[in-house]
């Protein structure tokens, strides 16, 4: 488990924002996973930058993520940090999930993706995000 303070738990929170659907939109430094073209979120902690997803998880929801597993968004959307969002699961679970996603993409996840990048460059607010999310659905 990772240690932390409340102290990075209110830091933590400040860059989280609660959308309509439930899921909790990181605001705050972003990188690509390895080999993956999705982006998560990243977090500061003690000198180090730790996946925001993993914090919520076990900082947030006290559940740790053993050897040989993964967290894998419940959402499918990789900037959530609900840790209710957050399931862990077997790597090879996880690698199957990431399959069955992929033989079905829906548009919508698409357009979600490039609604992201239009929020994340400025060019539209969060509240025009937010609810172009909420008419995909």
């Amino acid at each position: 488990m990772i240690k932390f303070t409340e102290e990075d738990v209110g830091r933590f929170k400040k860059y989280v924002e609660v959308l309509p659907n439930g899921c909790h939109f990181w605001t705050g430094a972003r990188s690509r996973g390895r080999g993956n073209k999705k982006w998560y979120g990243s977090f500061r902690l003690d000198g180090t930058t730790i996946r925001a997803h993993r914090f919520s998880c076990e900082a947030l929801g006290g559940r740790e993520c053993p050897p040989e597993h993964d967290r894998d968004h419940t959402c499918k959307f990789s900037l959530c940090v609900n840790e209710a969002h957050i399931e862990v699961v077997t790597k090879v679970e996880n690698q199957r999930r990431k399959k069955e996603r992929a033989s079905h993409v829906r548009p919508e996840f698409v357009e979600a993706n490039r609604l992201w990048g239009e929020y994340h460059s400025g060019r539209i607010t969060l509240d025009q995000l937010c609810r172009t999310l909420e008419s995909l659905r």
